[in-house]
């Protein structure tokens, strides 16, 4: 595995268990040992679950606050516009309502850096479609996350 990063769960079937992060292979043995010992008071109750992955990193705070950002500016375009949601006013959390009936996604909690930031993507497009072309964000995605020390290769 070279010394990319990875994540190991370890954990009865009907239980969270226990997960570990390990960058390196340094931390290797002190680690497994952990597992070992975790794994041999689990087996003590029944069988065990042991998975090993590669470490994706899950979005950004900075990520979340961008598009809730956008979720706000197209709900002020939209009121600005005089149009409602039924009987609502749109808001931002309409639009996040919108958002996670049009893409299927329920939450971006777990989405890694990169595929949140293709979900951004959709959901500017979208509205810019929807929009006729006329909502733009006030600030794109890249520099947005650039102003706050994020650099492309950290995003992809």
């Amino acid at each position: 595995m070279n010394s990319s990063r990875f994540i190991i769960n370890l954990h009865r079937p009907t239980s969270k268990g226990l997960a570990m992060f390990i960058k390196d292979k340094t931390e290797l043995k002190t680690k497994f040992r952990a597992l070992y010992d975790q794994a041999e008071r689990l087996l003590d109750a029944g069988s065990v679950d042991v998975e090993v992955k590669k470490h994706t990193t899950t979005r950004t705070n900075a990520q979340n606050n961008y598009y809730w950002l956008v979720c706000s500016e197209v709900a002020k375009f939209l009121d600005d516009a005089g149009l409602t949601y039924g009987e609502l006013d749109y808001s931002g959390e309409i639009i996040h309502l919108i958002n996670k009936k049009k893409t299927g996604i329920k939450t971006t909690t777990k989405l890694s850096i990169s595929d949140f930031c293709d979900y951004m993507t959709k959901i500017i497009v979208y509205w810019q479609e929807k929009t006729a072309f006329e909502w733009m964000p006030s600030e794109l995605p890249a520099s947005y996350l650039e102003q706050r020390g994020f650099t492309n290769e950290y995003l992809h």
